[in-house]
């Protein structure tokens, strides 16, 4: 049967281009272009507490991205990175909490 067949074929094409997507994409070798890459797949913070949005929760999306695809990074560019998805407000907030330390001296489990 013609069909059968037919079907056999699209599973099969199915089947690799799932094996394929599964495979972890290689990590650049640039920390620059590490976080370009990264940073397109963490949405922006904007601290809204009435609404439920706070930073746990937010970043509790975006760890297993932290602990696995930027595992590689040192923790000042993890921490560049978690700097550039907050907004202006949230933002300000992060660096009048630690001043007098500039954000390049605090690690990413401070």
């Amino acid at each position: 049967m013609p069909e059968d067949q037919d079907i056999r074929q699209a599973i099969f094409k199915m089947t690799e281009l799932l094996q394929k997507m599964a495979q972890p994409a290689p990590a650049p070798s640039n920390p620059e272009k590490t976080i370009e890459v990264l940073a397109t797949n963490i949405s922006e913070f904007s601290f809204d507490p009435e609404n439920g949005i706070i930073f746990e929760k937010w970043f509790s999306r975006y760890e297993e991205l932290f602990n696995s695809d930027a595992r590689n990074l040192d923790d000042a560019t993890k921490v560049r990175l978690l700097l550039t998805k907050l907004d202006t407000q949230s933002h300000s907030r992060y660096i009048n909490y630690i001043l007098p330390k500039p954000a390049k001296d605090v690690t990413f489990r401070s």
